[in-house]
């Protein structure tokens, strides 16, 4: 598969990508703009410990290809323990609300 787009590594994860998940229409991540349901970003974890949250609103394929602008997340988050700087993520899971 050919690649459309590449992030920065110093704005993104430092290993390898282990889940990646669409956020449900149902959760707002945006404060600013509705999402009028729709799926519009999707997470993304590491065993890095950072959670990655990309916007795919603006993305097209034709603007990524003229843009040499790196694609960036929309929130970038580190976990971690008090009693060790060592965590990791390896799944994503969003439950279904009632």
């Amino acid at each position: 598969m050919k690649s459309l787009a590449m992030s920065l590594i110093e704005k993104s994860h430092k290993s390898f990508v282990s889940d990646l998940a669409f956020v449900p229409g149902s959760v707002k991540v945006d404060k600013k703009n509705d999402n009028k349901g729709i799926s519009e970003h999707f997470v993304t974890v590491s065993e890095d410990g950072y959670v990655c949250i990309w916007d795919s609103r603006h993305v097209r394929k034709e603007m990524m290809q003229q843009n040499a602008k790196a694609w960036q997340p929309f929130l970038f988050l580190q976990i971690f323990h008090m009693d060790s700087p060592d965590v990791g993520l390896s799944r994503i899971l969003f439950e279904q609300g009632q």
